[in-house]
C-alpha cells in the first residue's frame, strides 16, 4: 500500500456495479490504464499516482490516486503531450471512482487551435450534506458552461482535481 495513512474504501463488500460492457467508451481520449509519461503534481500535501488492479470496473488495471492535503490543495495531471481530440464536442465523460468530499470538483482544461483556453468543471455541486457523495464508481458528464462546440484539434493539456480540504482522498 503506497499510503498506509489513506483510508481504503475499496473493501472485499464494495464491488465494481454491474454495467454493460456497451456503456464503456469505444475510443477514449484518455485511457488510464496506461499512465507512462503522466505526471502528478499535489499542491497542498503528498500523494501518490500509479496503476492498480482494485477498481478494476474493466477488468485491467486503473489510474489510482491516494493524497493527503496538508492545507487547502488540489491535485494536477499532466499528460507526457497534450492529448490531441480529433472531432467535435461539447461534453466530457469519464467514469470515476472516489471518495468525493463537499466542494471538491473535476476540472479538465483544453486549448484550441484558435481561440482561448477554456476548462469543463464540475462534481462540487452534487455534495450531499452529511457525508460522502459517493465511494464507489460514477460516471461523471459534464457540458461545456458555455454550450459551444469545441473544434476538432482541441487538446486536452491537464486534468485538476480540487480543492482538496485537509484530509486523505482517494480516487
Amino acid at each position: 500500500d503506497p499510503m498506509p495513512g489513506c483510508p481504503d474504501f475499496d473493501t472485499d463488500r464494495i464491488t465494481p456495479p454491474d454495467v454493460s460492457k456497451d456503456a464503456f467508451f469505444q475510443k477514449p481520449e484518455i485511457d488510464f490504464a496506461r499512465i507512462k509519461g503522466w505526471t502528478a503534481q499535489f499542491v497542498g500535501g503528498t500523494g501518490q499516482f500509479y496503476l492498480s488492479k482494485r477498481q478494476a470496473i474493466r477488468g485491467v488495471p486503473n489510474a489510482r490516486l491516494e493524497a493527503n492535503a496538508q492545507r487547502t490543495g488540489r491535485i494536477i495531471l499532466t499528460p507526457p503531450a497534450p492529448i490531441i481530440v480529433d472531432h467535435p464536442f461539447d461534453t466530457v465523460e469519464a467514469w470515476v471512482y472516489g471518495a468525493y468530499h463537499e466542494g471538491v470538483a473535476l476540472k479538465v482544461n483544453f486549448s484550441q487551435p484558435s481561440g482561448p483556453a477554456f476548462s469543463i468543471s464540475g462534481g462540487d455541486e452534487e455534495y450531499q450534506p452529511g457525508g460522502l457523495i459517493f465511494s464507489n464508481w460514477m460516471l461523471y458528464r459534464k457540458r461545456n458552461p458555455t454550450r459551444k462546440i469545441a473544434l476538432a484539434g482541441t487538446t486536452i493539456t491537464s486534468i485538476e482535481i480540487g480543492p482538496l480540504p485537509p484530509g486523505n482522498y482517494l480516487f
